[in-house]
């Protein structure tokens, strides 16, 4: 039964139990105040058989309402009885002449007739019926007589109508309140029930910490059961739920210290909350890991003091293989369809080269004491620097941003000066794993293979046609033989020939992304080549050394296009790159027509590091060749192309380790910028020219 029905039911209640009460008190003093009269006036005329009848009454409506049917006439009857009641009562107070103990007792009935009536209608008709049975005999009696019975019952009326009216609109507003309350009691008890079915049914675990030692509430949601194969009964403390979870004994400390802000103020709480931990991981009874989610919502009282932590508990265990299973397909798409943009020899040259790369990182950090040497973090860098540049150049941006990441990791070790085999070996891994998952996609999802093969390719086409002319060899005059030799020689050797321009065909591919991510114009490239083929021992070092150099340019010498236009040149920058023979040597001249080296900026950096005083003087080809320095570089901010002050460095190194050397010359110097270019030499053997040989 709700509340509401409740309160309806004890008011009927209510009614029932004020009728017996009049009944049986009302017969039992009705009939015996007659006795009462007769001691107080001997001789009075008051018949017992009347007040008999009237008690007998009483019994009679006293055990009417044990009868259901007959309880809704009850009140009727009552309010009639209690009228006969007074009427008879007046009656034999006028059959002894207006006795003043008659009188007495005809006020005092009326006193408690009026007091039992519920309804301000019924009082007043009861008013009006027995103020005409007192004005009766004022016919027959003197007003002097009746004077103490008229002003009694009169005072009697008034206070009984007044009372009665207040205690209406009293009893009407509690009416009121009773129901709101009962209303109230009702949506609480639907929230309870609601509450009590969430917590029943939600699939997550909560509960409560409600005092400083970590004591938890009574309510709990079922759930907690399910996730920690416990349930909270009686006097728990929550951090049993992490007996078997993989925080420390530390973590657990921090945990109770936050809790135990409870009950004091909530910036207490605040400032420790940092510790308490949103995820940790829990075995659980048959062995496997869960990853839990937690999270702690205080609940502060008005007066900003912390009540209590509101805790809810989530298994995500299932959830994050399901995110690790995606991001792990989306990585392969994305991983396929950067590999799909690079054709079978470039994607097979790139892997050898990176790898090579990584062979030389990791041998830097493994044929080292446990203590690395600048030397060999400084080899380390160039590598990690070099690995990033043709990971962008070819747009593999998993591991460009692997390697960029890497980097910061070894400038935090630089920025120590503790360089730890392991710590280094450790650092080099996500690089690995990287260029694992690469190399698994092109071997098992696209059954390409990660080696170069150096071999040669000829279009269809082309060998169609050497067989459909060589049909008719047979017949050929001298002349038109030599005329086809002459042909094929010239095909072959273009086959065999490897350019500068071919062999730096993704890297200048490359530049247009480069420059917009710079905000740039696409540079043009000039590549100014006397019929020179590289050997293929050789093509790792001219892209690692020219990787670095196009960088460069692009991100520190060629200005922006507005300064561009302000200097008077176009918005384009320009590259050149010039390869002469002068004699058995072959000399690469590089440049760009950019701002130049800011010299300034170099000393500045160059005494920042401790390489010179400030007073101590150097000509502008000393500081210009600062920038071949490890670590210095003039540009404010690391960017993912340079800043890192690796890029000179790693061409001087990757140069001198195959004897070669690189020189770079002044060509104009004014008050703030150098231009300059860049030299460097080319064993014999790197390179063969095939212009004799041409037809």
């Amino acid at each position: 039964m709700s509340q509401l029905e409740n309160l309806l039911s004890n008011e009927s209640k209510e009614n029932i139990f004020l009728v017996r009460a009049v009944s049986i008190v009302g017969g039992i003093v009705y009939f015996s105040w007659s006795f009462i009269y007769r001691y107080a006036v001997p001789g009075a005329i008051d018949p017992v058989e009347t007040r008999l009848i009237i008690s007998g009454l009483c019994l009679v409506i006293f055990l009417a309402t044990f009868i259901r049917q007959a309880r809704r006439y009850i009140t009727h009857i009552t309010y009639t009885a209690m009228f006969l009641t007074t009427a008879q009562l007046l009656w034999i107070t006028y059959q002894n002449n207006f006795n003043p103990y008659y009188q007495m007792g005809t006020i005092i009935l009326i006193c408690v007739t009026v007091a039992f009536y519920q309804s301000l209608k019924s009082l007043l008709l009861y008013i009006i019926a027995t103020s005409a049975l007192l004005f009766i005999p004022f016919f027959y009696f003197d007003l002097n007589i009746l004077l103490f019975l008229y002003f009694g019952c009169g005072t009697v009326f008034l206070v009984s109508a007044a009372a009665l009216f207040t205690r209406l609109v009293l009893a009407n507003k509690l009416q009121k309140s009773r129901l709101e309350i009962a209303q109230t009691a009702e949506k609480i008890e639907a929230i309870n029930r609601d509450v009590k079915s969430i917590m029943q049914n939600i699939q997550q675990g909560i509960f409560t910490i409600e005092s400083p030692d970590g004591h938890t509430g009574k309510e709990s949601s079922d759930y907690i059961t399910r996730i920690f194969d416990m349930e909270p009964e009686g006097d728990f403390n929550f951090i049993r739920f992490f007996a078997q979870s993989d925080l420390t004994k530390d973590h657990l400390s921090q945990i109770k210290s936050a809790v135990a802000s409870i009950g004091d103020d909530f910036l207490q709480f605040e400032l420790n909350s940092h510790v308490l931990p949103a995820s940790f991981t829990l075995k659980a009874s048959n062995g496997e890991r869960k990853i839990i989610e937690i999270d702690w919502n205080p609940i502060v009282k008005e007066d900003n003091v912390l009540q209590k932590i509101l805790v809810t508990v989530r298994d995500v265990t299932e959830y994050r293989k399901l995110v690790a299973a995606n991001e792990a397909r989306q990585e392969e798409l994305k991983h396929i369809s950067e590999i799909i943009a690079i054709n079978d020899k470039k994607m097979g040259s790139l892997f050898e080269s990176i790898s090579r790369l990584m062979s030389s990182a990791k041998g830097a950090a493994q044929h080292c004491g446990e203590i690395l040497d600048s030397s060999s973090m400084s080899k380390l860098f160039r590598d990690v620097h070099t690995i990033k540049g043709l990971a962008r150049t070819y747009d593999l941006s998993s591991l460009a941003e692997c390697a960029h990441h890497c980097e910061d990791r070894i400038s935090e070790l630089k920025k120590r000066g503790a360089f730890h085999r392991n710590e280094v070996i450790e650092i080099l891994r996500p690089i690995e794993e990287t260029l694992g998952k690469y190399a698994d996609v092109t071997v098992n999802k696209l059954k390409r293979s990660r080696h170069n093969n150096n071999q040669l390719v000829m279009d269809r086409r082309q060998i169609m046609a050497i067989v459909q002319e060589t049909r008719n060899s047979a017949t050929w005059s001298a002349d038109a033989k030599t005329v086809y030799l002459q042909k094929l020689q010239a095909l072959f050797i273009s086959l065999l020939q490897n350019p500068l321009a071919t062999i730096l065909e993704d890297l200048l591919e490359s530049l247009p992304g480069m420059a917009s991510q710079l905000q740039k114009a696409q540079p043009i490239v000039q590549i100014d080549d006397p019929s020179i083929s590289f050997s293929p021992s050789y093509h790792d070092l001219l892209k690692t050394v020219f990787t670095h150099l196009l960088r460069n340019s692009v991100d520190h010498g060629i200005e922006a296009p507005g300064e561009r236009l302000l200097q008077g040149k176009p918005t384009q920058g320009r590259i050149s790159i010039k390869l002469t023979l002068e004699g058995s040597k072959l000399f690469v001249f590089y440049r760009d027509d950019g701002r130049g080296l800011d010299l300034q900026r170099i000393k500045e950096k160059a005494m920042m590091m401790g390489l010179c005083r400030k007073d101590e003087e150097m000509s502008s080809s000393a500081l210009a060749n600062m920038i071949f320095h490890p670590d210095l570089s003039t540009k404010a901010q690391v960017s993912a192309v340079s800043g890192r002050g690796i890029g000179m460095d790693a061409v001087k190194s990757y140069l001198m380790s195959f004897g070669c050397r690189i020189d770079l010359e002044l060509l104009d110097v004014d008050d703030q910028y150098a231009k300059f270019q860049f030299k460097f030499s080319l064993p014999t053997e790197s390179y063969e020219s095939f212009e004799s040989l041409l037809p």
